[in-house]
């Protein structure tokens, strides 16, 4: 991206975003919370559990929007419940979820855009994703995981969705569910490190790519945030995701959502892989996520 398209993209967004902001004082609307309108996510979240829980426990909001971008299978769901428990915000989807073919719907991101809204997605970092995140977007955190240790629970997920959800494969078009399922555990962790693990180190790096791009070359702030800060530092990860949106101290309040598997998929642990994995499968693993393990001083 060039220099004079980043300031066309930023110059749309204050355009669109005050007319938006104009539009809701009009017609006297105030960006709150409806907990009544809360959907259902039902296909992405356990048949409504995690909804169920975050309403047990909501705050009523009043803010901006947040945006977390997350890699699959690193606590996404969980991140997404606890942010919207603990702010009050109101679940908005902005993407098509076909991962990692993800695309933003700009109608979606408009409703975004109006505030007390939060979304979470699978964004890689294509110029049409940028593009329109660039419109309403300021700031973004992308949350990361080990892809080898992304890569093992993703294996435990096919396996999982084949049995109680087969439909949500369908967002997954590499790969063939019953194929996958004839393997042994082994084969099929051989096979996601040669077909899913690549696809996970080109999303990071392409992130990581954007983020050290000149500022005046980046549409929108990005941030990243890891698994492991999510399972050691969980609410200094929190405090640090309030801080990087301006959230007002004391704002948040840490709400009390079990990691059941409604909003926490398995819970692995950090390294498990290395336990897992034959010594071929460390190496290869290893070798083909080479290009991103020092960003993150992942060994």
């Amino acid at each position: 991206m060039n220099h004079n398209f980043v300031s066309y993209i930023h110059w749309v967004r204050s355009f669109l975003v005050a007319d938006l902001k104009k539009h809701l004082s009009a017609c006297g609307m105030c960006p709150k919370i409806a907990r009544a309108a809360l959907p259902c996510q039902a296909s992405i979240l356990g048949g409504g559990k995690a909804k169920d829980l975050v309403e047990k426990v909501l705050l009523p909001g009043n803010m901006d929007s947040i945006i977390i971008n997350t890699m699959p299978k690193s606590g996404s769901v969980y991140i997404n419940a606890v942010l919207q428990a603990g702010l009050g915000l109101s679940p908005v989807q902005i993407h098509n979820m076909y991962f990692p073919d993800d695309v933003v719907n700009i109608n979606a991101l408009k409703e975004w855009a109006s505030g007390a809204q939060i979304t979470q997605a699978h964004l890689s970092s294509t110029e049409f994703n940028i593009w329109l995140l660039g419109s309403f977007v300021d700031r973004m955190i992308i949350h990361v995981r080990d892809p080898r240790e992304a890569t093992l629970s993703w294996v435990h997920f096919i396996s999982r969705m084949y049995r109680e959800n087969p439909f949500e494969l369908l967002r997954i078009p590499y790969v063939h569910p019953k194929y996958f399922m004839d393997l042994t555990f082994s084969e099929r962790v051989d096979w996601a490190i040669d077909h899913h693990l690549p696809i996970l180190v080109r999303w990071v790096d392409g992130w990581i790519k954007y983020s050290q791009k000149d500022l005046f070359e980046q549409p929108f702030r990005v941030l990243f945030t890891t698994y492991p800060e999510l399972v050691n530092e969980e609410t200094a990860l929190f405090a640090k995701i309030c801080d990087f949106f301006d959230i007002p101290k004391g704002s948040f309040v840490h709400p009390n959502i079990d990691k059941s598997e409604a909003v926490y998929f398995r819970k692995g642990q950090p390294g498990e892989w290395r336990n897992v994995f034959s010594a071929t499968q460390r190496q290869r693993a290893t070798d083909l996520s080479k290009s991103i393990l020092a960003h993150f001083g992942w060994q």
